[in-house]
């Protein structure tokens, strides 16, 4: 018999299910029922998809159970719960990553359950459990021990007493041989729960709440130095644990954050700003630290940070960061910030941001005449220096790396509109990069600058968020050489994946990617991956879906974009391939390939081998493929219907144009339909070495125009001697075999 719990999880949005309640004692028997979604719609899970549950535990030890799928078409799947996922009295939060391959995973929105003590009996005894009755005692030990101020000291002394009961022999007989099962000793055991219930790095965190320290909740009180003395208990401890319970905590000074510390706020806690500066920073004025020494091992986590700004109205950050490990900000409410950012996160390394809501920026506050308020960003992501923030040093430029942000939202709040920029940077250290980020999972609501703004950064990873009414959708920048702190020469970061978001009626572009040529010193953007997208409903007039230049290797596949002005507009790249993309209803081109726009760059060879295969695109305004001065081109496999709809006014385009000196290439195999382009393609005399044939196409004044210096239509086709022949069609429709 079996313990069924229905549970509905979505990859997309959080469900809400009913709290369940395991009893300890249970054996095999807790088996949840799981309904898998994406945005309400069941989860196929053939093909070897594989389930499986991470669970964390009150202690903050995480354990994984695979999941067994019984009706794939619908998104179903069981696991029955071994004792390690219960065994430990209190909450539980649990989620599911479902594995499609071994680089492609999709994480659900997580539930709870709770599991309560149960009596011991002789089953539980018993059994080979490894958790089994007597370390079910120390973590209930433990749990009491966390509401009284002498916890640290009650839980040593416990540790010992148990230590001289193994050796006096005072513990049962059964409990010293069910310890002995999975350990020589007793002392062994002991030991292993110290090194679970310390943390990370064997850390032990002593945990207090506000209360304790005459905290009320209440308005009225400055909890600052409650708070400030909670958190100082790390320097004289080594660690702390901050709990603090719902109520209104004003603060009027920002608080200090040392290594190994724990804020926890519960649902309905609130800190109040009633300062001109922020609320947590990881320094104080004159530290010194160098590469990622800092303050680290820091989680805060749940609660609102509130910024006051109707009543505080001076610029500041909410949470400044630098020169630390493994830091955690999860489940957190930012409101309102003016001038700077939610998070301003220099030099550190191991960061996780999750769960969080940045909501409200005042776009209209300058700071101090920098004219940056207008694309700062809510979490910043940076190098650190002096100019960029100077609480405390070293300032030698280290980069940040590996920053995990996701399922967070930015948007605005009742106050204030959104932020200008959710996730990025706006400054840079020359010969420095800011590297592994990963962004996954977000919303982006009316971003005035851009949801994601990357500034020379590398190795970057863009899945699976969804970008509403921004003006752009991810804007890739990188340091033109012309600036104050870049020595003069341009710099560019690489490989970034921008794959499976959603972009709703972006005002200009929904993605742009753009490094610099500079006095011929060519700083390119390398490695760029952006594929299957969707783009809908462009609500500008002037701009494309999606714009790259001075990029080499350039994938842009499996895209969907509906109602855009162009779809692309790429200049100066190397190597580039644009396919399987569906395209409708574009006011000008489907794609737009130019090497002149800027007279310095002209004619030196940075527009060079594209590959435009296997593109349907249907209903568009001007030229369907533009092609202009690019040297190495393929176009094959392509639909085009109803394209160059302007015509119908009197203007005179073609479906496919290849024009400007465009050189060495091949079109072929592609269908073209249309009752008012002039041309189905059209190659004009001052390109080059351009071979046709095979193509359906159509045309009002002719279907097929190629006046390509040593080009044809035609195909090559080798005797079998070895000799190459160019066989072409004469104007009577005979076969015309030319040698060479």
């Amino acid at each position: 018999m079996y313990k069924t719990y229905p549970i509905t999880v979505d990859t997309m949005k959080k469900v809400q299910n009913n709290m369940f309640t395991v009893n300890t004692n249970d054996l095999n028997t807790p088996k949840i029922i799981i309904n898998i979604k994406q945005n309400g719609e069941p989860v196929v899970l053939t093909g070897g998809v594989k389930v499986r549950m991470a669970i964390k535990k009150p202690d903050g030890k995480v354990v994984f159970q695979d999941c067994d799928v019984i009706d794939a078409s619908e998104g179903l799947c069981t696991v029955v719960l071994n004792t390690q996922a219960f065994a430990v009295e209190g909450n539980h939060t649990a989620e599911l990553m479902v594995y499609y391959t071994e680089d492609r995973v999709s994480v659900t929105a997580r539930f709870s359950y709770t599991a309560v003590k149960g009596l011991f009996d002789d089953g539980t005894i018993e059994s080979s459990n490894s958790f089994p009755a007597f370390n079910q005692i120390v973590f209930d030990a433990q749990t009491a021990g966390k509401n009284a101020l002498e916890h640290e000291q009650n839980a040593l002394l416990s540790a010992q007493q148990a230590k001289i009961s193994e050796q006096n022999n005072n513990q049962t007989v059964v409990e010293t041989l069910q310890a002995r099962s999975t350990f020589p000793t007793l002392n062994d055991r002991l030991n292993d729960f110290d090194n679970k219930v310390t943390g990370a790095s064997g850390v032990y965190f002593p945990m207090y709440t506000p209360q304790m320290k005459g905290a009320t909740g209440k308005v009225e009180q400055d909890a600052t130095p409650i708070l400030q003395a909670i958190l100082d208990i790390a320097i004289s401890k080594g660690a702390v644990y901050c709990h603090i319970p719902a109520g209104t905590y004003r603060i009027t000074n920002k608080l200090y954050l040392s290594k190994n510390t724990k804020i926890v706020m519960d649902k309905g806690a609130r800190i109040l700003r009633d300062h001109n500066a922020g609320f947590f920073i990881n320094g104080r004025t004159g530290d010194m630290f160098s590469g990622y020494n800092g303050n680290g091992n820091i989680t805060i986590e749940g609660g609102i940070l509130d910024g006051n700004i109707k009543a505080r109205n001076k610029h500041y950050n909410e949470i400044g960061l630098a020169r630390g490990e493994n830091i955690v900000l999860r489940d957190i409410e930012i409101l309102d910030v003016r001038g700077a950012h939610a998070v301003d996160l220099n030099s550190s390394k191991n960061v996780l941001i999750e769960g969080c809501r940045f909501k409200g920026y005042d776009i209209n506050y300058t700071v101090d005449g920098d004219g940056a308020s207008n694309f700062r960003e809510a979490i910043q992501i940076s190098t650190h220096t002096i100019d960029g923030f100077s609480s405390f040093g070293e300032f030698d430029g280290t980069p940040s790396v590996n920053v995990t942000v996701r399922n967070n939202y930015f948007g605005a709040s009742e106050n204030l509109p959104s932020y200008p920029c959710g996730v990025g940077n706006h400054g840079h250290t020359p010969g420095k990069f800011i590297k592994n980020i990963r962004i996954y999972d977000n919303t982006f609501d009316g971003c005035t600058y851009a949801g994601i703004r990357p500034f020379k950064y590398e190795n970057v990873w863009i899945k699976n968020n969804t970008f509403n009414n921004c003006e752009y959708g991810v804007r890739f920048t990188n340091p033109d050489g012309k600036g104050g702190y870049d020595n003069g020469i341009p710099e560019s970061g690489k490989n970034v994946v921008i794959e499976a978001n959603n972009f709703n009626s972006s005002k200009k572009r929904d993605i742009y990617i753009a490094a610099w040529a500079l006095n011929d010193v060519v700083a390119k953007f390398k490695n760029v991956q952006i594929i299957n997208n969707i783009s809908e409903g462009y609500t500008g007039t002037a701009n494309e879906s999606i714009l790259v230049n001075f990029c080499d290797n350039v994938l842009i596949q499996g895209n969907t974009c509906r109602t855009a002005y162009r779809f692309i507009m790429s200049s100066y790249c190397n190597n580039v391939q644009i396919k399987d993309n569906l395209v409708n209803d574009i006011t000008t081109e489907i794609v737009y390939v130019n090497d002149g726009d800027i007279a310095e760059n002209l004619g030196k060879g940075y527009t060079k081998d594209y590959y435009i295969v296997g593109n349907r695109a249907e209903r568009g305004g001007r030229t369907g493929f533009l092609i202009s001065g690019l040297d190495g081109v393929e176009i094959h496999s392509n639909i085009l219907n109803d394209i160059t709809l302007e015509n119908a006014s009197g203007s005179s385009r073609s479906s496919m144009s290849l024009s400007s000196s465009t050189r060495n290439g091949r079109v072929y195999n592609n269908r073209i339909r249309g009752s008012l382009q002039k041309y189905g393609i059209e190659i004009t005399s001052s390109c080059s070495n351009i071979q046709t044939f095979n193509n359906d196409v159509v045309g009002v004044t002719r279907a097929l125009l190629n006046n390509a210096t040593g080009g044809f239509e035609g195909t090559f086709m080798y005797s079998a001697n070895g000799t190459r022949y160019k066989i072409t069609v004469s104007d009577a429709g005979a076969l015309v075999f030319t040698a060479g």
